[in-house]
């Protein structure tokens, strides 16, 4: 029997979806789009050693916003998008790549 659990985090009620197996004793978290892309923020972050603070000045966006974004927690325009790739010194095309393949 699977189970599908629903989870609500914080006042932005961010939904992440759990399956569940009661038979077989696992549980794992299934990420949509934005949790998935804000981990690959989060993953170029921190490969080169630059804190949310610091990166959040360089895309000249608030910390607030980025926490937000790493966290699946908001949408990503395109403008943010760039703004954050080009801190990064990445395409925006490379954060897309890396959040395919987060499972």
């Amino acid at each position: 029997m699977n189970l599908i659990i629903l989870d609500s985090d914080g006042p932005f009620f961010n939904i992440s979806y759990y399956i569940c197996s009661i038979k077989q004793n696992y549980c794992y978290l299934t990420m949509d789009i934005h949790q998935k892309t804000g981990l690959a923020i989060v993953q170029l972050r921190k490969e080169q050693g630059i804190s949310q603070y610091n990166l959040a000045i360089k895309a000249k966006i608030t910390f607030r916003y980025l926490s937000d974004i790493e966290n699946g927690k908001r949408n990503l325009s395109i403008n943010i998008l760039e703004k954050i790739s080009n801190a990064l010194g990445v395409k925006p095309s490379k954060i897309f790549e890396i959040a395919e393949n987060i499972e």
